[in-house]
């Protein structure tokens, strides 16, 4: 009964451990567009911005964002867009580089409203 009271405790640290570090790792820090610096690489964010222009390639598409008059450029794994230009919208996604440039892997769009 000594052993199943151990291995149970075992598992259920794990079990907690696991699930704190899943926990820190997917809550999006709402953030500024114009604050982002390589030290924010693969942390997932979120932020309010304008779409300028979107350019489907292939299967994904480049979204061109504004906010506050910086432009910023996003990755989707997607071509179907149901989305506008020049209204804002909520993105999460990771920050990634790409040709020494920061850009979002978005992850999520959402209407504001």
């Amino acid at each position: 009964m000594d052993i199943l009271l151990k291995i149970s405790i075992i598992v259920f640290t794990i079990g907690v451990l696991i699930l704190t570090f899943i926990s820190q790792n997917s809550i999006a820090k709402e953030v500024n567009l114009s604050e982002l610096i390589e030290k924010d690489l693969n942390k997932k964010i979120e932020f309010i911005a304008k779409i300028n222009k979107i350019t489907p390639i292939k299967d994904f598409s480049i979204i061109t964002l504004n906010q506050s008059n910086k432009t910023f450029q996003g990755i989707l794994d997607s071509t179907s867009l149901k989305i506008s230009t020049e209204k804002d919208y909520l993105f999460i996604g990771k920050i990634s580089e790409y040709n020494h440039t920061l850009q979002i892997n978005i992850e999520e769009i959402k209407n504001v409203k």
